[in-house]
């Protein structure tokens, strides 16, 4: 029986975090891991209804940490901050000494999940990839790019570093029927994630609401992105007080979360993870006026085509993009299988 700690920053219903760390533990219930997986300040009410293993849920503390690793749980992390140790969430370091202690008492490399890896550039950063070097066995990157920077990092050395593109979980690539670029009707979903009546959620709306006279003729649907947040709707409609919104209660469970992207022809948002799960819904995405983000997507190797209405670019997953997804999953089981030889 294989016992793993998971790592990471679960801790308000954020939406990708939450659906990598659903993925993640999706993959490792291959390994029979019932009752040994610990989840390091995450969320119980989202995830308990999308897993299947049975778990003990563990608050992210140091000491917590070091009794896992002393009992003898393998580091799991699925997230890039392994390789450059930063988030603004985490203090410098944090990353390095859980990897540290968790090779020190398991006698095990940790399963890395590298995602948006960057390249390292400080002194710092390279001070950090030294020490995981002598540390990591195992480097899962998502997407060719990052496979890339991880190897500009590391160079050659004894850790593996293997390719599994974007999110390891089947049920997110269960397709919809393909997205007509000409539809002209048809729901929008609003997935907000700011705080209170900020003014990039105002002007989001705003814009949503003025296509949505336009062509939806319909209500438009509102989800809360994280609910850390929150978000006041009756205060952004008076963006718009013409607008008729109707709010999405927030999915106890993975299934019900897709459905309700599923439920929708458009997706308007400013956030990168919302707008991934947007894309492989089958979904028209407005990702507002982000450039940045839309090379993120990009670099997770998606292959993305636009759709212009009314001044509003949407963007949608070509026939190549769906064919990367399905590779990706065709390559997973492969992958998993080399993990713990």
């Amino acid at each position: 029986m294989s016992k793993f700690v998971l790592w990471g920053g679960f801790g308000g219903l954020n939406l990708g975090d939450d659906l990598i760390l659903v993925s993640t533990i999706r993959d490792l219930e291959r390994f029979d891991i019932d009752g040994c997986v610990f989840l390091m300040g995450s969320d119980w009410s989202f995830i308990q209804n999308s897993i299947r293993v049975d778990f003990r849920l563990v608050e992210d503390s140091f000491l917590n940490r070091f009794n896992s690793y002393r009992e003898g749980y393998c580091l799991v992390v699925p997230g890039g901050q392994v390789i450059d140790d930063e988030c603004k969430y985490f203090p410098y370091g944090k990353l390095t000494l859980d990897v540290l202690l968790s090779r020190l008492f398991t006698k095990q490399y940790p399963y890395i999940l590298s995602v948006g890896v960057r390249n390292v550039s400080s002194k710092l950063h390279k001070m950090y990839a030294w020490i995981h070097r002598s540390s990591i066995q195992k480097i899962i990157a998502r997407d060719a790019v990052s496979q890339s920077n991880v190897e500009k990092i590391y160079g050659k050395h004894k850790s593996t570093i293997m390719l599994d593109p974007v999110v390891a979980n089947e049920s997110l690539w269960l397709r919809r029927d393909h997205v007509n670029p000409d539809a002209n009707t048809g729901k929008a979903l609003l997935v907000m994630g700011v705080e209170k009546a900020r003014h990039d959620s105002c002007s989001m709306l705003a814009l949503a609401g003025r296509f949505c006279k336009l062509r939806l003729q319909g209500a438009l649907s509102v989800m809360q992105h994280d609910r850390r947040f929150d978000q006041d709707t009756a205060s952004i409609r008076k963006s718009d007080k013409d607008l008729d919104l109707c709010e999405v209660g927030w999915p106890t469970g993975l299934d019900e979360l897709l459905s309700a992207y599923r439920a929708h022809l458009y997706v308007f948002t400013n956030r990168l993870h919302v707008a991934l799960v947007g894309l492989i819904n089958g979904c028209l995405v407005h990702l507002d006026s982000n450039t940045p983000k839309l090379e993120s997507i990009k670099c997770m190797g998606f292959s993305l085509a636009s759709y212009e209405v009314d001044g509003l670019t949407f963007h949608y997953l070509d026939e190549n993009g769906w064919r990367q997804l399905q590779d990706a999953v065709e390559q997973r089981e492969e992958v998993l299988k080399s993990l713990f030889k």
